[in-house]
């Protein structure tokens, strides 16, 4: 057997280290496989991830829209709810009283036929000054406010309901806090301009300068 030459040593060397490489080559192509498949499943997950954040987004959207429609519902509700109210201002507090006679009486001096059964509840406010009625229908508040007010010249005292003192009646219909803030404001306006009239109805607020002058409605401080 002939003795390997240098050039047989040399080709043998080559061939060791290019299966080397080709190892080498292979575990590269094994790590890069490995690393597609990781950025496969990463970006699947993006695209799952991505996808249910747009269904939140949409969610989110639909939501925002709702919350001015439902806000402008409860505020309906809320002036359904007080249009059936009065407030009742000048009878004085009494520890035994009975607001629901007292509220019978007032109506009956008024000429407005009322039971208790018209009466949903009635209360006095934080303060004790008023009297806050609340009836079973619009209708009979109305007529309760209404008949008050037509009675100009014949003034309603406490005396009338059997109290010693003489304080003026008032009676208005319930204002919600907003209007009340409002009309607060308007009255001011009114006294400072030299207007001559300021009222409400329907928990809307109204100004007019004069008697045959055209009535302004305020819906926001922006209208003074």
């Amino acid at each position: 057997m002939p003795p390997k030459t240098r050039t047989d040593s040399t080709a043998s060397d080559i061939d060791a280290t290019m299966k080397e490489i080709l190892q080498q080559l292979k575990k590269i192509n094994n790590r890069i496989e490995i690393i597609e498949e990781k950025v496969d499943s990463i970006e699947s997950s993006l695209n799952y991830h991505t996808e249910q954040w747009k269904e939140v987004k949409e969610d989110m959207d639909q939501i925002k829209n709702t919350i001015p429609a439902l806000k402008e519902k409860m505020e309906e509700h809320e002036i359904e709810k007080a249009n059936k109210m009065a407030e009742i201002q000048g009878v004085p507090h009494h520890q035994d009283e009975s607001l629901k006679d007292i509220v019978t009486k007032v109506a009956e001096l008024n000429d407005v036929h009322l039971t208790p059964v018209n009466i949903d509840m009635v209360y006095r406010n934080k303060s004790k000054k008023s009297i806050i009625v609340k009836f079973i229908q619009t209708h009979i508040c109305q007529d309760f406010i209404r008949s008050f007010k037509a009675k100009k010249n014949k003034s309603l005292t406490s005396k009338e309901l059997g109290y010693k003192t003489a304080s003026k009646i008032y009676i208005n219909e319930y204002l919600l806090y907003p209007t009340r803030q409002l009309f607060h404001k308007v009255r001011e306006y009114k006294k400072e301009n030299n207007f001559k009239f300021a009222w409400t109805i329907n928990q809307k607020v109204f100004l007019r300068e004069t008697e045959g002058s055209k009535a302004i409605h305020i819906k926001s401080l922006s209208d003074l």
